[in-house]
């Protein structure tokens, strides 16, 4: 009798993505060449793309034109207690909202996540 590695997986009570496992390339790109700086990462087999960026270093965005469009945001900072404080948002033009958030005071850095190939 055959089984394939699906059904054999199936039969085991595991599910194909435990079964078998697959590596990863994650592709950084330091944009300053400075790693506490602006990066971009992606992953491979991902159709999106995410940034960190240093809140000192908003206003240095202006030539990221990916970042005019929609897309998703993390604020990422401490509060009094030096707890993790995340802020998550979403706007139409990422980097013209992020600016909008310099005047909350609690976040060092921010992340945004979108997705490649879209530029609105």
């Amino acid at each position: 009798m055959h089984f394939s590695a699906f059904s054999k997986a199936k039969m085991f009570g595991k599910s194909v993505q435990e079964k078998m496992k697959f590596g990863k390339t994650i592709k950084i790109f330091l944009i300053d060449g400075d790693p506490n700086g602006r990066m971009t990462v992606e992953l491979s087999n991902w159709s999106g793309k995410a940034y960190k960026i240093p809140r000192v270093n908003i206003k240095d965005c202006t030539d990221r034109n990916d970042l005019q469009g929609t897309g998703v945001y993390l604020l990422l900072g401490k509060d009094d207690d030096d707890k993790d404080l995340v802020y998550i948002g979403e706007a139409e033009s990422v980097l013209k909202r992020l600016n909008q958030q310099l005047g909350k005071e609690f976040w060092k850095g921010s992340n945004r996540i979108h997705q490649k190939g879209r530029e609105s």
